[in-house]
């Protein structure tokens, strides 16, 4: 994920910009514009991105106003998740999945059209899960496997250098909604979201998230919030919980 303050600070200089009258006026947009294509020759990406990015930002939602893909010349932002603490642990989350388990290979969200292959991520040394390439999300490995009882917790990026990332409409998704997981066993295992929270990501609830639960349940995290450029990271977690819907016909958009 990438800073986004390209948008904001490119109007800014725009709105600033005198208007003489007559001939000043167009001289002072030439040099303007001139300023925009020498920039775009030197970060194409950057500039080309800012007004399609903004008019997107504004329709889905994007936490904290960010625009996907504004700062693409700058360095890929980070998506860091806390992982369990011992406690949690102890009280019964998951410390991976049974032997011969099988594995979840893809997650279709149809309601904002996300369809993604899942890979395996685990704790790293900081015991924090960080999210894969932009365009792939990531499966929490050491834990619950899709579909068995517990909390199975899928990790993705919001956006990117190019724009936004596989997770980026995350927060657009309403209660019963439909996510599906599809496994190497051929089975195809449908949940409906329950309700879609934003924390701090030093207040991340990782007893709530990674905690057990008695049925069969989902998490999808990704990031949110103020861009922090010096820490190229977002101050927040997207989190949106799911479990298995109740028998009956589906209510939630497909």
């Amino acid at each position: 994920m990438n800073a986004v303050t390209a948008g904001p600070g490119t109007d800014r200089a725009a709105s600033a910009l005198p208007g003489p009258p007559g001939t000043a006026r167009r001289g002072a947009w030439r040099a303007l514009l001139g300023l925009l294509v020498v920039t775009a020759a030197g970060d194409v990406g950057a500039v080309l991105t800012v007004g399609s990015a903004s008019a997107h930002a504004r329709t889905a939602g994007v936490p904290g106003g960010a625009v996907a893909g504004a700062g693409a010349g700058g360095a890929h932002a980070r998506t860091e998740v806390s992982g369990p603490d011992a406690r949690t642990l102890a009280a019964g989350a998951p410390a991976g999945p049974a032997g011969g388990s099988a594995q979840p290979v893809s997650l279709e969200i149809p309601s904002i059209g996300v369809r993604t292959p899942l890979v395996g991520v685990t704790l790293g040394s900081n015991r924090e899960l960080a999210a894969p390439d932009p365009g792939t999300a990531g499966w929490w490995s050491q834990g619950t496997v899709p579909g068995e009882t517990g909390p199975a917790v899928v990790v993705g990026h919001v956006d990117s250098r190019t724009g936004p990332a596989v997770f980026f409409r995350l927060r657009e998704l309403r209660p019963d909604d439909l996510i599906r997981v599809s496994r190497t066993d051929g089975k195809v295992v449908t949940f409906t979201v329950q309700s879609v929270q934003q924390y701090p990501k030093r207040d991340l609830p990782t007893a709530t998230v990674y905690g057990p639960t008695r049925t069969p349940s989902l998490r999808l995290v990704t990031c949110g919030g103020r861009f922090d450029k010096r820490q190229h990271s977002y101050d927040d977690n997207v989190v949106v919980f799911a479990g298995v819907p109740a028998p009956g016909p589906a209510r939630g958009r497909a």
